[in-house]
């Protein structure tokens, strides 16, 4: 335990009125108004709360139908945290789906790569510079399967 030393000074101002009155209470009201007072102090402090959380509805319905950037776009204006973690989350899946779609549009372009080098070795069999792309070819679609 820490001790503290306190003195008689360093107490004076204090008294149960000072501290209510710096908190902006009147203090020759009865204890029960007093109460009420912080009562509806605290009640207005959490419906203004409440006002920070924005309905997330419109940037989900954007997200659901694929409209990435617009969804990202609304949720730039909202403030709340629950707004600012869906727009951290929506970034991360259109990221991810940018990173599929290159994947898949690669993938497409090596088969499509590979069907015409196969066929430039059936016109001409001895053609190294068909031989070479054909092979690298293979080797990238290889990595990529692996990957």
């Amino acid at each position: 335990m820490v001790g503290i030393k306190v003195n008689q000074q360093s107490l004076r101002g204090f008294s149960r009125s000072n501290l209510m009155h710096r908190q902006g209470l009147p203090t020759g009201l009865p204890r029960r108004l007093r109460l009420l007072a912080m009562t509806i102090t605290i009640l207005l402090a959490l419906c203004s709360c409440s006002r920070l959380s924005e309905d997330l509805h419109p940037a989900q319905d954007l997200a659901a139908h694929g409209h990435y950037e617009e969804a990202i776009s609304l949720l730039d204006s909202y403030k709340s945290r629950s707004s600012k973690k869906y727009n951290s989350q929506l970034r991360l899946e259109y990221g991810e789906q940018i990173l599929k779609d290159l994947d898949s549009d690669q993938q497409a372009r090596y088969r499509e790569a590979k069907t015409l080098f196969e066929r430039a070795l059936e016109l001409d069999p001895k053609n190294t510079r068909a031989r070479v792309l054909y092979l690298t070819v293979l080797k990238l679609i290889k990595e990529d399967d692996q990957a």
